[in-house]
C-alpha cells in the first residue's frame, strides 16, 4: 500500500487539525452573542478572514452577555467544528494562519455555570475539494473540481463553484507543477484534478504486472495555490489537501470511509440545498399517506441531527476521493 500521512503539529490548549474532540450540540443561550468581526463578509453576512502569511494572525471574539455590567468579564470555554481551526479554548483567540483555509467554521462559547452555548460562524477564505466516488470506466467523471469559500465580492453562494483566477498545484520551493513531482494531475489555471490521469500516470503507484494501483492504496496530496483576489492581503500562498484512494470494486470500500465521505458532502451543502431537499423528499409522499410522510420527516430530521453531531469530528479531514475500476 502506498500511503502518505501528514503529521499535524499540536498547540497547547488549542484545537488543531490533529485532535478529534467529540463536541455535543448544546442549546443556544438566550441573550448571549459571540462575534468575530472582519472587513470581509460573505453573502450570508458571516465574517470572512484570509491568511496573510504573517505569523501570527490573531483575532479575538467579542462577547455580549445578557446583562451588560461594566468591568465584568464573561468567562467560559470555546470550541469549534469542523476540525482545523486553531482556537484557544479559554480565550477564543484564533490564529488564522495556523488554521485550515477554505472552510466555514462554527464557534461555540459555553458560559460558566450555564447549560447552553452562544454560537457564531466564520469563514477562512480559500479553496477546498468535494470528495466523491469516481470510476475509471467513465472518463466523463474524471475531473474533481474545487470549491471556493470567500467574501461577497468573489462568491455568490457558500461555497461557490465559481473559482477566482490564480495558479494551482505547484511546489513553493522550485515553482514546478505538483504533477511533475508527486503524480497529482492538476490544471494550473483552474485547480481541477484529473483523477483518471493521476491513476494512469502512477500517482498511486502500480501493482506488479498491472497498470493499476494496489487495491486499497491511499495517498495524501498537498495542493499549493495562490488566488488573484485583487487585494495584496488576500493573495498569500495557501495549501489544501486531498486523500486519494483506489479500490478494485465499490463493494470493497470500507464503511467508515463511506461515512466520512457522506459527512463531508453533507456539511458542504448544509447551508444550501440539504435542508429543503431532504424535507421535500420527506413530504413528497404526503398525498399518498400522511403517516408515511410524517415518518419520513422524522427520519430525515433525525438523520440530519446525527450527521451534524457526528460530522463535527470528521468533516474537516482532507476530502476523500475514491477511485474504482
Amino acid at each position: 500500500m502506498n500511503t502518505t500521512v501528514a503529521t499535524p503539529t499540536t498547540t497547547h490548549d488549542h484545537h488543531t487539525p490533529g485532535k478529534d474532540p467529540i463536541i455535543e450540540e448544546g442549546p443556544l443561550c438566550v441573550g448571549y452573542k459571540i462575534e468575530y468581526t472582519s472587513e470581509f463578509r460573505n453573502v450570508s453576512g458571516e465574517s470572512v478572514f484570509y491568511a496573510n502569511g504573517k505569523e501570527p494572525y490573531l483575532i479575538s471574539p467579542v462577547i455580549r452577555p445578557r446583562l451588560r455590567i461594566p468591568h465584568i468579564k464573561v468567562r467560559g470555554c470555546f470550541s469549534a467544528y469542523p476540525l482545523g481551526l486553531d482556537i484557544n479554548q479559554h480565550t477564543g483567540e484564533i490564529n488564522i494562519n495556523a488554521s485550515n483555509s477554505g472552510v466555514r467554521y462554527t464557534v461555540e462559547f459555553a458560559p460558566h455555570g450555564k447549560n447552553c452555548v452562544a454560537r457564531t460562524h466564520l469563514v477562512i477564505g480559500g479553496i477546498a475539494y468535494e470528495g466523491g466516488i469516481f470510476s475509471l470506466s467513465n472518463p466523463q467523471e474524471y475531473i474533481c473540481r474545487p470549491l471556493f469559500y470567500g467574501d461577497r465580492t468573489n462568491s455568490e453562494e457558500v461555497p461557490s463553484r465559481k473559482i477566482p483566477s490564480g495558479r494551482f498545484g505547484f511546489i513553493p520551493d522550485n515553482q514546478k507543477p505538483t504533477g511533475d513531482l508527486t503524480g497529482l494531475l492538476i490544471d494550473p489555471q483552474t485547480g481541477e484534478i484529473n483523477i483518471g490521469e493521476t491513476v494512469k500516470n502512477g500517482g498511486l503507484g502500480f501493482r506488479r504486472g498491472n497498470g493499476l494501483p494496489e487495491n486499497g492504496s491511499c495517498k495524501e496530496f498537498s495542493v499549493y495555490y495562490q488566488l488573484d483576489l485583487g487585494d495584496s492581503n488576500k493573495n498569500t500562498l495557501q495549501k489544501t489537501s486531498v486523500h486519494v484512494h483506489f479500490f478494485d470494486t465499490t463493494d470493497q470500500i470500507p464503511e467508515d470511509l463511506l461515512k466520512r465521505l457522506k459527512f463531508q458532502q453533507f456539511f458542504i451543502r448544509r447551508n444550501t440545498a440539504a435542508l429543503p431537499l431532504l424535507l421535500g423528499m420527506s413530504l413528497s409522499s404526503w398525498a399518498d399517506s400522511p403517516w408515511t410522510a410524517l415518518g419520513a420527516l422524522v427520519l430525515t430530521l433525525s438523520t440530519m441531527l446525527w450527521a451534524n453531531v457526528s460530522g463535527k469530528t470528521t468533516s474537516s479531514r482532507p476530502p476523500e476521493i475514491i477511485i474504482t475500476t
